[in-house]
């Protein structure tokens, strides 16, 4: 053992490059970003829950992946969960995002 450590994932993108770069027609991008909303909801549900934690870094931790699923990413930010408003109030902000255009 060298102390090496590799992690293997799905192929996957950032969903901003993933709504930008799919031309999905109105009736598309609602169908996969409803499916992919209640992926990330079961997501936090589990988090806060189940696991205890908060994320504390939505808005820029969603990956999509080749067969469409969403994936949150980026738990080095999470804390131990003590209030759903922070995860909430960024999800909030990603479904603003979502619809109204991707800013920095």
């Amino acid at each position: 053992m060298n102390g090496t450590f590799y992690l293997i994932t799905e192929v996957c993108v950032p969903l901003k490059i993933y709504i930008m770069e799919n031309k999905l027609t109105e009736k598309q991008k609602d169908f996969v970003v409803s499916w992919g909303l209640f992926q990330l909801m079961s997501c936090l549900k589990f988090l806060h829950q189940e696991a205890e934690l908060s994320h504390e870094n939505i808005r820029n931790s969603v990956y999509v992946t080749e067969s469409g699923d969403w994936k949150l990413s980026g738990f080095e930010k999470s804390t131990n969960f003590s209030n759903p408003r922070v995860d909430l109030n960024s999800f909030a902000l990603l479904i603003w995002e979502i619809f109204n255009g991707f800013n920095e």
